[in-house]
């Protein structure tokens, strides 16, 4: 399927990867450059993938394409950027399939009216990662070093702030190193200042005994 995203935030980012890695062709449209950098290299895609533009701009979308799309997703955090791209794509261009993103709960009757496929709630996704961000608190290991040290062992969950993010970029308390980073597929990252953060990655931590519960809140705190 040929997929136009709009939005290339960390959502719309990592949805262009997934997607990708599923044999689907995609195209992302987004207007802030310095997202577009970090959704190129989180997605993996091609340069001429992501488009610079307004997703509900008529010009925009013939860029990216449009009227070849099986499906659009828009992604972005203004619903009315979201409800406007969705309408454009499928009444001027006659897309089968719209899905969004809704930011506030109270806009989805008027997401329905309008005629968007599907909408999803951000609030929703959230209330459905709570128990395994509990959980993930719940299933933190300590272990206990010589002196006021101790070593935190924890797995990075869906809606951790610190998911894509890169080393460099991550505020840890003081006197705390982490000194292992183990991705989903079970390989070791290097410990440099580029490595990104992703999710479900197990993360060890060195840091005194007392920052232990901070530490967690640093890693884990939802985005």
């Amino acid at each position: 399927m040929y997929i136009v995203i709009v939005g290339a935030g960390k959502v719309g980012a990592y949805l262009a990867r997934d997607l990708r890695n599923g044999g689907h062709e995609i195209c992302v449209i987004e207007n802030d450059l310095n997202r577009i950098g970090s959704a190129l290299e989180i997605s993996g895609l091609e340069d001429s993938a992501i488009i610079r533009g307004d997703g509900s701009e008529s010009s925009v979308m013939t860029e990216a394409g449009i009227v070849r799309a099986d499906i659009l997703i828009t992604t972005t955090g203004q619903d009315e950027d979201n409800l406007a791209s969705c309408q454009l794509a499928k009444n001027i261009f006659g897309v089968n399939r719209t899905i969004s993103l809704i930011n506030d709960p109270e806009n989805e009757i008027v997401f329905n009216l309008l005629g968007v496929d599907v909408t999803v709630r951000r609030t929703k996704l959230l209330l459905d990662e709570i128990e395994s961000i509990l959980d993930s608190r719940s299933d933190a290991r300590f272990f206990s070093l010589t002196g006021d040290y101790e070593v935190i062992e924890m797995h990075v969950p869906q809606t951790a702030m610190i998911v894509g993010d890169r080393l460099s970029d991550i505020s840890l308390p003081p006197d705390t190193t982490i000194v292992c980073i183990i991705g989903a597929d079970g390989k070791q990252k290097p410990i440099a200042p580029e490595t990104r953060i992703e999710i479900h990655d197990a993360v060890t931590t060195l840091t005194r005994s007392e920052q232990g519960e901070a530490l967690l809140e640093s890693l884990i705190s939802e985005g």
